[in-house]
């Protein structure tokens, strides 16, 4: 740090003295003239940024070391990152007047993924404890599916696993344990699959899109997305479907539940509450894609009707009410016809 402080301010009188020299340039060498202004203005502000850090080091000094090793760590990175820039000034300053202004090291993905990653898992954690509600909550909700496994289970043809694509704390798969039936979870957040792991469920970590690409056909009795497919890029949700019907069994079903955006406090208010949202997914647009790709006995089921319907029917006309405090999200079902698909997707055989 003591180094880092001088060299900044020999910096300092020296981009005085360059600020002089400037400004006495002469007539007949404008050009450079002009050039060493934009140097020292470049030079300036480095050292203001500079100066910057080295503020922000000396508040946050006594605080990490007194949080211990790992501070201590992060302490001396911020110190090395500190003498890098004073070193690039300073590179800058006795460089030759014609050869390019270095470029400052950039942070790769590799050393932000880790950080990032781990703070969005604890938001999302947080987010959904309290805007989705308990894992009570969300049990009484899924609950509803399980007659859809009923039939499916009890004939050898379609029974078998289900495979669960984003997880999440495992409220489905405790379900599908308490019916008896396998059932595997898929989800990227460590924090939530943590906690499955706790109740002893089995969860793994890792893209859903790889995952099935690595899958045999017809393995499951049952693929279930649960509040998943408003987070994909449509071309992501595409290939999905296209795996899924794939590694159904014939017979064998998709259940997809999402937010229902045709209701105005869904689709222009809570849907974008969540940042990892991408954009609403209309019941029709879903029904299109799943028809090409080559499922049938599609359906659409609307869910959950907003806490305040009931008094809105009664306060205005009945559509308005539905437009404005409908039901919040819908479930689709579709079925992997009985008949086989070849694995590439391009027509029954």
């Amino acid at each position: 740090m003591d180094d880092a402080h001088r060299k900044t301010d020999g910096l300092r009188h020296t981009v005085d003295d360059m600020r002089r020299e400037t400004d006495t340039g002469r007539d007949d060498a404008q050009r450079q003239t002009d050039e060493l202004r934009e140097k020292v203005r470049r030079l300036e502000e480095g050292l203001r940024q500079i100066g910057v850090q080295q503020t922000a080091l000396s508040q946050r000094s006594s605080a990490d070391l007194a949080r211990g090793d790992h501070a201590r760590v992060r302490q001396d990175a911020r110190i090395a990152a500190l003498a890098s820039n004073v070193d690039l000034v300073e590179r800058i300053m006795l460089r030759n007047p014609n050869e390019a202004i270095p470029a400052a090291p950039a942070m790769t993905p590799a050393s932000i993924a880790p950080r990032v990653k781990s703070l969005l898992d604890d938001f999302y954690v947080a987010f959904e404890n309290r805007y989705r509600g308990t894992t009570e909550d969300i049990a009484s909700r899924q609950a509803i599916y399980l007659s859809e496994l009923d039939a499916l289970n009890a004939d050898s043809l379609t029974s078998g696993p289900v495979l669960d694509l984003g997880c999440g704390r495992g409220e489905w798969l405790k379900l599908l344990r308490d019916r008896e039936i396998d059932g595997l979870g898929l989800d990227t957040n460590a924090g939530q699959l943590a906690e499955a792991r706790d109740h002893g469920l089995a969860v793994r970590e890792g893209d859903a899109l790889a995952f099935m690409r690595g899958e045999p056909e017809a393995r499951y009795m049952a693929v279930t997305a649960f509040h998943i497919v408003e987070h994909l890029p449509f071309e992501t949700l595409a290939e999905w479907m296209l795996e899924i019907r794939r590694i159904l069994k014939p017979g064998g079903k998709l259940i997809v539940e999402t937010p229902n955006p045709e209701t105005l406090t869904v689709g222009a208010s809570t849907f974008h509450m969540d940042p990892t949202h991408q954009k609403p997914v209309p019941s029709g647009l879903l029904d299109v894609l799943a028809e090409t790709v080559g499922f049938d006995q599609r359906i659409v089921r609307p869910l959950h009707p907003h806490p305040r319907l009931k008094e809105a029917m009664e306060t205005m006309p009945g559509d308005f009410a539905y437009l404005l405090f409908g039901y919040q999200d819908y479930g689709f079902f579709a079925r992997r016809p009985l008949e086989r698909f070849e694995a590439d997707g391009q027509g029954a055989v």
